[in-house]
């Protein structure tokens, strides 16, 4: 038998029904706001977003390194209520520079992750929450995870009962995640199974998960999970490559778009589609429900 990780009343509050069904129509004007030349004005973007929502925030400034040419990076912080313990969501909003020095327009790599949580942090004050909920746009992810690395290690993590990460969430209906670390109750993927079966969307579980923010948090032994959205082929096909390798059986050349679009310019806002964005929103709004309930305080 399976003990039950969520009360009767959570799985209630992650119900769709058609009064919450939400209108995509704000994806478009908050994510256009992310498209700049530089990944400073990416950042200068974010914040002026935030400050028009109303949402407070902070700014982790972490030294250059190495693999930045000795760039400087901030992260930006967005902390919610006063509980005893937190729950983390992530994404990263730095884009990728191409070898001409132009930066993509990074809309689904990962523009698409970053304005969900904006409206999961405008939402936030409104859930209710017994965990004080921390939301954090990572800087210089594409460099190497450097601004998750950095923020990891000046934090106390012990605070922390569960990370979800976003990551590429610009398109599809289908709802991938892995990089389930660190969670030996199962907690995090019963949660995540639970949120599926609610909002009645196809979930994918992978054993071994496209690389994010998340191995920052998985090697400093914080239990997480990393989550995106694919279209159901697509899906198949990523988890094929990714988990059978050489033996996944598809046909010589078969690649699933996302990996022939990200880093490249043809990561631009003719790729997003609103829904898959506003589903991305709608999943870290009950993950952060489940997860308070699944982690008593």
């Amino acid at each position: 038998m399976i003990k039950p990780l969520l009360t009767a009343a959570a799985l209630l509050l992650l119900a769709v029904s058609p009064a919450a069904a939400r209108d995509a129509a704000w994806v478009t004007p908050y994510l256009q706001r992310l498209v700049q030349p530089t990944n400073a004005a990416r950042f200068d973007a974010l914040k002026k977003l935030l400050e028009e929502k109303g949402v407070a925030y902070t700014v982790h400034a972490f030294p250059g390194s190495k693999e930045s040419g000795g760039v400087p990076g901030n992260n930006i912080v967005v902390t919610i209520g006063n509980g005893p313990r937190d729950l983390v969501v992530t994404a990263h909003y730095d884009a990728e520079k191409l070898a001409d020095g132009t930066l993509v327009e990074g809309v689904v790599d990962n523009g698409a992750s970053t304005v969900a949580l904006v409206k999961l942090a405008e939402a936030a004050k409104a859930m209710g929450l017994k965990h004080r909920l921390v939301i954090v746009f990572f800087d210089q992810e594409e460099l190497g995870l450097l601004g998750s690395a950095a923020w990891i290690k000046s934090i106390d993590k012990s605070r922390i009962d569960a990370v979800v990460n976003f990551d590429v969430a610009g398109y599809g209906d289908t709802v991938i995640y892995g990089g389930l670390k660190n969670d030996p109750s199962g907690k995090i993927g019963t949660a995540m199974e639970i949120v599926c079966l609610r909002r009645a969307v196809d979930c994918m579980r992978f054993p071994i998960y496209p690389p994010s923010d998340d191995r920052s948090f998985a090697a400093a032994g914080v239990p997480v999970i990393s989550i995106g959205v694919q279209p159901a082929a697509d899906a198949h096909q990523m988890w094929l490559l990714m988990n059978r390798g050489k033996d996944a059986g598809l046909a010589p050349g078969v690649m699933p778009r996302v990996f022939t679009l990200i880093h490249t310019p043809e990561d631009k806002m003719s790729a997003i589609e609103p829904a898959a964005v506003d589903l991305a929103f709608n999943i870290a709004r009950n993950m952060a429900t489940a997860l308070d309930t699944a982690f008593p305080l």
